[in-house]
This record gives structure tokens, C-alpha cells and sequence, in this order.
């Protein structure tokens, strides 16, 4: 049996994204320890924290922490080579806490066996190039869309040559309510599909409108180009700080009674509303992301979702040949389902996971 510690927010009182990145260990902790894993989970919020728990680890075959995102990334960097000088025989792993292909972090990669992200360039070498604001998906944002953030706004640190290989995709971040959904029975599932009134939603926080930053720039061109399918009955918005807007519960209302969900780029590629339009039988629309490698992954162009150019000039295109072609879309919404199913499981996890565990140094 291998004792793997994993270390990082378990309380409830810790940010959500973390505890749903350490989810699928408890959620499939039984079938961890039957292929011979001891999952012990300990609490802790901080790089002090964290270091604070690893002086007295009894047996570590593999230590996994996952940092806050808002950690110095000297404090990680720190973390990581105490970590290396105190368990040189131990497996040491980092789930990164960055909801894009980009980390803060990286000048950790030496000191670690892998960096676990739940969305990682494909294409490892590309992460030797440098980025505007240290992200690849600022900088083609910035080559097809024409803007980019102020100097100021950056997650850039550096992936030494060599190292690049060590960046791999393993955790994911979906909200356990979500997956439940998902995974509900095929009859409930179709049934849900039934009776949708919206054929389009796309309600985004844009931040201020007199004062938008580069995501808030993109998002406003997206609602623009898809008011232009107002002739149909959709329910497409940019809502600003400040202003009025939509309430939660009439949000989760909309959204599932629509045949097809946009869902725009953040800090990231994929937000949150990826999955909540799955978990609502609905179509997911959303700029292309066919360079990303997700685990699990429900993103197959044209299969599992609708990818759109990230300059937005086949948006409403692409969105009005789907909202009159419901049968085609509702069976790309069957196979997204079916992907996840198949992706989602005790079985894959544990094996992904078994390849990094098996990492070299």
C-alpha cells in the first residue's frame, strides 16, 4: 500500500475551485485504495500551512499539494525545494490551482515529479515561447481579436527547457452537483431535453462598462454578434458591475430551458458555463479549443461542442444553423454526455493518475 498525502483545502470554509480539484479523491478513495493507494487528505490553506504538515509525514510514497493561487510564487518555490531536500525518495506532485494552460508556478517544475493542471497545452513545446501576460490564450487572443491586458495584469513565470514535459493534465475542476446531474439516467437525461422554450443563452459578466478589461472586450463582441439572431427567442445579455441583472435563480432558470448555451472565454479557455450546459442538455457553444488537453475531456470539435473562431465572425452563423437544426444538435448533446460517462470514471482517474505517480523526477 502507498500512502499518498494530498494537501490542500478540504474544510468547508475553503475556495471552492480547490476543493473541487481534490474531489475525485474522495469521491473515488475506495477504488484508490483498492489499487493500492492510502489517500490521506490533511487541511491546508497556506504554503506555511503546508509546510507545517509535511515535517512529520509517516511513510510518504507521494505528496501532493495544491497551493492557493494567490501564494508568491518564491513561497511555492520554497515549498517545493524543502520538499525535494526532505523526501528525495517521494513522488512529489503539484495540483495547480490556474484555470488556464498558464501557472504562476512554474519555476517549481525542477523540484517536482509533475504539475497537474485540469487544462494543459497539447503541444508541450509551446510552453517554452513567451506569451502576452504569460498565457497562450491572451497572446491569440491578442493575434486574432486585437486586444490584450494592461502591463500590469500577468501570470507569466517560465518553464525551463527540459522541464516542459512535467506539465500534464490530470485534476479536473467541475462542480460535484454538476457531475451529478450529468451522470442521472438516460430516460431522466432525454427527458430534460424536452420542451425548451430559449433557443440561445448568453448572459456574461463583463465588468465595468466604462472600463473593460481585455476578457470583458471579447465578451461584449460575443453578445453582439448573437443579438443578431433576435428574431429567434434568445436570451443574450452583457452585464456590467454595478448595473442590474438577471437573478441566480432566474440565471439556472433560463439556462435550462435553452437548446443552446455560449460559453465565453475568461482568465482561461473554459469556464464554468461548459459544464453547466451540459449538465442542462443543452449545446454548448464556445471559441475553439482544440489545443487544450482536458481531462475529462468533452471537448471533440463538432462532435461534442460547436467550436467558434475567436475573432467571433462565424458565431452567429455556427449558432443559427444549430438553433434550426435541433436534431443535430441534441445528438452532439448525447455524445458530450456519453464522452463524459466514458471519461469519468474510477477506472480512468486512477489510471491517469498512475502515469504521473510513475513520473521520473
Amino acid at each position: 500500500m502507498r500512502n499518498l498525502y494530498i494537501l490542500g483545502p478540504t474544510n468547508k470554509n475553503s475556495e471552492y475551485i480547490g476543493l473541487w480539484q481534490l474531489h475525485p479523491f474522495t469521491l473515488f478513495k475506495k477504488e484508490l485504495r483498492d489499487a493500492g493507494y492510502n489517500v490521506i487528505r490533511k487541511h491546508a490553506r497556506t504554503c506555511q500551512e503546508i509546510s507545517n504538515l509535511t515535517k512529520d509525514l509517516e511513510q510518504p510514497d507521494i505528496i501532493a499539494i495544491r497551493p492557493d493561487w494567490t501564494e508568491n510564487p518564491n513561497d511555492v518555490l520554497n515549498l517545493c525545494k524543502n520538499l525535494r531536500d526532505n523526501y528525495f525518495d517521494s513522488k512529489i506532485i503539484m495540483i495547480d490551482p490556474f484555470d488556464q494552460s498558464s501557472s504562476r508556478f512554474f519555476e517549481s517544475l525542477p523540484y517536482l515529479n509533475a504539475m497537474v493542471k485540469y487544462l494543459s497545452l497539447k503541444d508541450k513545446k509551446l510552453y517554452l515561447a513567451d506569451y502576452a501576460a504569460g498565457v497562450y490564450a491572451v497572446q491569440k487572443l491578442k493575434d486574432d481579436f486585437g486586444v490584450s491586458p494592461s502591463d500590469d495584469w500577468s501570470v507569466r513565470s517560465t518553464v525551463e527547457k527540459g522541464q516542459e514535459h512535467k506539465i500534464v493534465t490530470g485534476s479536473f475542476c467541475i462542480e460535484p452537483k454538476l457531475i451529478k446531474k450529468i451522470k442521472s439516467p438516460i430516460n431522466k437525461w432525454l427527458l430534460g431535453m424536452k420542451d425548451k422554450n430559449i433557443s440561445l443563452f448568453c448572459h456574461m459578466s463583463c465588468g465595468k462598462r466604462d472600463d473593460l478589461e481585455w476578457y470583458g472586450k471579447h465578451r461584449v463582441k460575443a453578445v453582439e454578434q448573437l443579438k443578431k439572431l433576435s428574431r429567434y427567442n434568445i436570451s443574450v445579455e452583457a452585464e456590467y458591475l454595478g448595473e442590474p441583472r438577471i437573478s441566480s435563480k432566474e440565471y439556472v432558470k433560463r439556462l435550462k430551458a435553452s437548446k443552446l448555451v455560449y460559453s465565453p472565454l475568461g482568465w482561461g479557455e473554459v469556464t464554468m458555463r461548459a459544464y453547466e450546459a451540459l449538465a442542462n442538455q443543452s449545446l454548448l457553444v464556445q471559441p475553439d479549443i482544440s489545443h487544450l488537453d482536458m481531462f475529462p475531456n468533452i471537448f471533440v470539435p463538432n462532435e461534442t461542442y460547436i467550436p467558434v473562431k475567436w475573432d467571433l465572425t462565424d458565431l452567429a452563423e455556427k449558432s443559427e444553423y444549430y438553433m434550426t437544426h435541433e436534431a443535430e444538435a441534441a445528438e452532439i448533446v448525447t455524445k458530450a454526455r456519453e464522452a463524459f460517462l466514458n471519461e469519468f470514471t474510477a477506472d480512468r482517474f486512477i489510471s491517469r493518475f498512475e502515469r504521473i505517480f510513475n513520473m521520473e523526477l
